[in-house]
């Protein structure tokens, strides 16, 4: 691995994967709310 590569810290995404049902039942939005409230959590990075 080269020396570059082992200092890199990405960018991280979330991805969130809404089940048919949640559609159906119209909670999408307050699924959103979960995540917003909450806010970005820190996370590590190996160095």
């Amino acid at each position: 691995m080269a020396e570059s590569e082992k200092n890199y810290c990405g960018v991280e995404r979330t991805l969130i994967v809404f089940k048919p049902d949640a559609v159906q039942r119209g909670i999408v939005g307050e699924i959103l709310q979960r995540f917003e409230r909450v806010g970005p959590k820190n996370s590590w990075c190996e160095k």
